[in-house]
């Protein structure tokens, strides 16, 4: 009987072991900044047909062509200012031609280079922005004619 007692209260004690590491690995989880991970949250990814919608639909919005140059001059978004996330200049380039109090629809060819712009932009305190879901690439895929009239694209 003394020994179903001891192995009882080993199992306890074990039990008690594992779920105060489990707090804790739970715990090394959370973000040292709980401010900037709110704001990297508050970032939208949306699909073709609704960052369109939105953007139609979105008072003083700024729409910005992350892609280089030479991406841009083969095909945009109609309204879209460019900014080349690749000149060395881009973070200057950001804070000088957006404002921080509009919203801000941000795309590049795939998603990548957006959604890191993105992710600066909330950064550096701009609080509505939208991230185009797949980039140019989905946008051309999508079906053009069942995107709001207000938004066009732009061949070069």
């Amino acid at each position: 009987m003394k020994y179903s007692y001891l192995l009882f209260a080993l199992f306890l004690s074990f039990a008690a072991c594992q779920s105060s590491n489990s707090s804790v690995e739970a715990a090394s989880e959370t973000p040292v900044d709980a401010k900037a991970e709110k704001n990297i949250a508050s970032a939208k990814t949306l699909p073709p047909k609704q960052y369109a919608a939105k953007l139609a639909a979105t008072n003083s919005a700024q729409l910005v062509d992350v892609r280089t140059y030479e991406e841009y001059g083969a095909g945009f978004i109609d309204g879209a200012v460019n900014i080349d996330f690749y000149d060395k200049k881009f973070t200057d380039n950001l804070r000088s031609q957006l404002n921080v109090k509009f919203p801000t629809f941000v795309y590049c060819k795939s998603g990548g280079r957006s959604g890191k712009t993105a992710k600066q932009l909330l950064e550096m305190g701009f609080k509505d922005v939208y991230d185009l879901q797949g980039g140019y690439t989905a946008w051309m895929r999508s079906q053009q004619n069942q995107l709001p009239s207000t938004i066009k694209v732009e061949d070069q």
